[in-house]
């Protein structure tokens, strides 16, 4: 599974995604669910899954593919969910995604994440 990601941000790297400066967020994310063991609905109507690659942001498109980067790790997300509400923070990501990026998960990190491919709302 961790060689899937690892070569999911390796064919963003080489083929493409968005470069242009105003698909570009940076900022600090942060994790959310790290007590919970799924079950709770997610804005989009599903189920919130710790173990996925999803992220919550306040106005991109569900569906919405993104490149999230720190440091030198990154990880594939999905948003599926609206948050985070921490003023100061750009996205919330799923306790997996947050793993992927930073290991053992910290509470506030720094992150930079460019649009790989446009939600269908």
């Amino acid at each position: 599974m961790v060689l899937l990601r690892i070569i999911g941000c390796l064919f963003f790297l080489v083929f493409g995604g968005s470069t242009h400066a105003a698909d570009l967020l940076k900022g600090k994310a942060s994790f959310y669910g790290r007590h919970d063991s799924g079950g709770q609905v997610t804005a989009q109507g599903r189920r919130y899954d710790p173990n996925g690659m999803t992220t919550a942001h306040r106005t991109l498109p569900f569906g919405t593919r993104l490149r999230v980067q720190h440091g030198r790790r990154c990880a594939l997300v999905v948003v599926n969910d609206r948050g985070p509400y921490k003023r100061g923070r750009i996205l919330d990501l799923s306790v997996a995604a947050a793993r992927t990026i930073v290991g053992p998960p910290m509470s506030i990190f720094s992150i930079a994440s460019s649009s790989v491919q446009s939600g269908l709302a």
